[in-house]
């Protein structure tokens, strides 16, 4: 399996190692980390189901407004001795306006490898056309073009390695598209080969979200109707080391429609989606549900459980999991810890002038909004409670807070419709579509 189709090969390797190369280049960037264990039943690629170990590693940044990246790994042991080893990446362009219309283009690609001598690549890009009608954060109306390329290969080295299971691909248990070892005049009657088949795909997205907050920034419930569908040239391009024969082109029109709805409420968020595909050899419904506990700072007791139907790109089989697990987070605080200025400072946010500063063990956090009528600062050291802020010149406004040493979360309320950070400090995503900022508060030097 040393021979991957260039196409594949290059957006691949450029979003999986481009997105962890950003990150480290931009080390004083705010930047999530987090590690998941989790364990529980699993369905592999070939679509077998058994009990299943799972360690994942994630790192993801927004170096600008405009940019998100994410790199992401995941190590996986069956316990019927099959094991899975992959990796990928995520690079999103978007334009940063909060309200009315901007665009959004994101590629994404996958590497993965299994000890059943089966390798998988995958590659996507999508590109959409953003609405953000009402007050920012609102509602977000979205659509556009996506596009698809993968790449399964599987070596073969003997008919008794891969015998037939009366499944619906004869040789290899629910690998699709590939035939059983030694038929087939493309192979010649070898013992050993490496089998491709590259599938591509053309469809469209759509997207509606609406996000409701309440009055405390640690409330918020999001619910979001999503729709996909792809054209994609299944199961055709079959080479092998001995030669290369194509099989029948079958273009498959699938349409899947997804509800989903979230839900948070201080450290517990809730997940759940249930969704339907139509295709010719594809009906069915499917469905995931997801809660995250936070029981203590930075980790997390998380449940899932689920099911999906087949990735017609990539070439794995539909499946079912149930599973449970740990999730260490250090989010922005990290970030926050190697920002001198957050560090070191009792002065977070924007630069106020003309005014005193801060009182004794009190830190002024401070964001510039000059068109801004009202603004309030919300923060995890009184439950989210908030304080009308203070105007200064420049359009700043600012709060000084009586803190004590720690690490603390806030973020801005303007208008009393917008929530925003301000620009420059560490930050991170609270998962419906807003941030949060993190300040850490040293004790005063003796």
């Amino acid at each position: 399996m040393d021979r991957i189709p260039p196409l594949i090969a290059a957006i691949s390797i450029m979003t999986v190692a481009v997105a962890p190369t950003a990150l480290v280049a931009q080390s004083r960037m705010p930047t999530e980390l987090q590690l998941g264990v989790h364990s529980g039943a699993a369905t592999d690629q070939r679509g077998m189901r058994s009990q299943a170990w799972t360690l994942a590693p994630a790192v993801s940044a927004s170096p600008l407004s405009w940019l998100d990246l994410r790199a992401q790994g995941s190590a996986t042991q069956f316990a019927d001795a099959v094991r899975s080893i992959g990796g990928g990446g995520l690079i999103s362009l978007h334009s940063p306006a909060s309200t009315g219309v901007g665009m959004r283009l994101t590629t994404q690609g996958s590497l993965a490898r299994t000890t059943f001598n089966a390798q998988f690549t995958h590659a996507q890009a999508q590109g959409a056309l953003e609405w953000r009608p009402g007050a920012p954060g609102e509602w977000l109306v979205s659509g556009g073009p996506q596009v698809g390329v993968g790449t399964a290969a599987l070596r073969v080295t003997s008919v008794a390695e891969s015998p037939d299971n009366g499944s619906n691909f004869p040789g290899i248990p629910g690998l699709p598209g590939f035939p059983r070892p030694g038929s087939g005049s493309s192979t010649g009657g070898a013992s050993e080969r490496t089998d491709r088949i590259t599938r591509t795909g053309v469809g469209a997205q759509l997207l509606a979200q609406r996000t409701f907050r309440g009055l405390r920034h640690d409330r918020a419930a999001q619910i979001a109707v999503r729709y996909s569908s792809w054209n994609v040239n299944d199961e055709a391009n079959l080479s092998s080391e001995a030669g290369t024969a194509t099989s029948p082109t079958d273009n498959v029109m699938l349409h899947d429609v997804e509800f989903i709805s979230a839900f948070m409420r201080g450290p517990v968020t809730l997940v759940g989606s249930v969704g339907h595909r139509e295709a010719p050899d594809e009906r069915r419904a499917f469905a995931a549900a997801h809660a995250d506990v936070m029981v203590v700072p930075h980790v997390s007791v998380v449940a899932s459980a689920g099911s999906y139907p087949r990735d017609r790109i990539a070439g794995t089989m539909s499946g079912r999991y149930v599973t449970a697990g740990l999730r260490l987070s250090m989010g922005g605080v990290q970030a926050a810890r190697s920002s001198s200025r957050a560090s070191t400072s009792r002065l977070v946010g924007a630069t106020v002038r003309g005014e005193n500063a801060p009182r004794a063990n009190h830190t002024r956090i401070a964001i510039k909004s000059p068109k801004a009528k009202q603004v309030e600062l919300a923060g995890d050291w009184n439950n989210w409670q908030r304080i009308p802020a203070r105007q200064s010149s420049g359009g700043v406004w600012y709060v000084d807070v009586p803190l004590t040493a720690g690490e603390y979360r806030y973020t801005f309320l303007i208008d009393g419709t917008e929530w925003r950070v301000p620009d420059g400090v560490a930050a991170a995503d609270d998962g419906f579509g807003s941030k949060v900022a993190w300040v850490i508060v040293r004790a005063p030097a003796r």
